[in-house]
């Protein structure tokens, strides 16, 4: 989702939200992120949990950084914006006070894993001169029955299409992602996540 439609949808979202409810997040938005735009300046100190957790991201030198901002919408509705300026809507669903106009944060996590991964597949056979022409990953996650509601176990199935592909340089593609280059896959796994891999080739006459 780019960013006009974020902005749109925050738009009609703000509309329909009462003047009580706006105040609030106007507060809430003081609180933990400063002064909001939209909202009436304030000259309040930061906290000194605020001045600790910048502290501490000013002193990880680990390489590239990344930037993120998620703002609340209503109920348990948000917006999240990426540091490369695109938006998605999260949410819960109405079992949990959310009216189901987002993904849930867990499965953008995991569908992150997925386009991280397929990423490397495709890029490692596009580099080997493959005739890849489609992949698709069908990710089936498993969690915790306790809070936190961890993943504990995610199956990876890759169907990767095209002409005449080698079978042996799909499943260098794949290993290669798991084992090196697939950086959610490797944070899962140093979390304790059981992540396996497999895949299926359909030729494409």
């Amino acid at each position: 989702m780019l960013r006009n439609d974020h902005e749109s949808a925050e738009s009609r979202l703000r509309r329909a939200l009462p003047a009580a409810a706006r105040a609030k997040r106007c507060a809430a938005g003081r609180a933990t992120l400063g002064p909001s735009p939209r909202c009436p300046t304030s000259s309040r100190p930061r906290t000194g949990s605020e001045r600790i957790i910048h502290r501490i991201g000013a002193d990880r030198r680990f390489g590239e950084n990344m930037k993120a901002r998620v703002k609340w919408l209503e109920d348990v509705a948000f917006v999240g914006e990426s540091g490369s300026g695109h938006s998605v809507v999260l949410d819960g669903d109405t079992g949990h006070g959310g009216r189901n106009i987002g993904i849930r944060p867990m499965e953008a996590m995991l569908i992150g894993a997925g386009a991280c991964s397929a990423f490397d597949v495709v890029t490692i056979l596009k580099k080997s001169r493959q005739a890849v022409s489609d992949c698709v990953v069908d990710l089936d996650a498993k969690r915790a029955g306790e809070a936190p509601k961890v993943f504990t176990e995610i199956d990876m199935k890759f169907t990767v299409s095209g002409r005449k592909l080698s079978e042996k340089s799909v499943a260098r593609a794949v290993r290669l992602s798991a084992e090196k280059y697939c950086s959610a896959t490797a944070m899962l796994r140093a979390g304790g996540v059981e992540v396996s891999h497999r895949f299926e080739i359909e030729e494409i006459g």
